[in-house]
């Protein structure tokens, strides 16, 4: 099978999967928005685990004995992507 042959085939199956509900819509975009913060941050050396920034992203929870700069690193990059996502929807 060729290359363009593969993507063709993956095409198809996901568009078999259309159209998706708003409820898993939502549960994609927050994953995708978690994931965002998460990489983004730790590339830039952010020491919040996956974990960590979830919890302080979806309830507000701090992680004890990491930095507060590390949090708030995280916080602001949230509110910067909710305010563009806003902008280009």
């Amino acid at each position: 099978m060729t290359l363009i042959e593969s993507v063709l085939d993956l095409k198809k199956k996901l568009d078999e999967l259309c159209p998706i509900t708003p409820e898993t819509e939502a549960r994609i975009m927050e994953k995708f928005r978690l994931d965002w913060n998460y990489h983004s941050n730790k590339i830039e050396g952010n020491m919040l685990t996956y974990g960590e920034t979830k919890a302080l992203l979806l309830f507000g929870i701090t992680a004890q004995g990491k930095p507060l700069q590390d949090h708030i690193e995280i916080t602001r990059h949230n509110e910067s992507y909710k305010m563009d996502f806003r902008y280009n929807s």
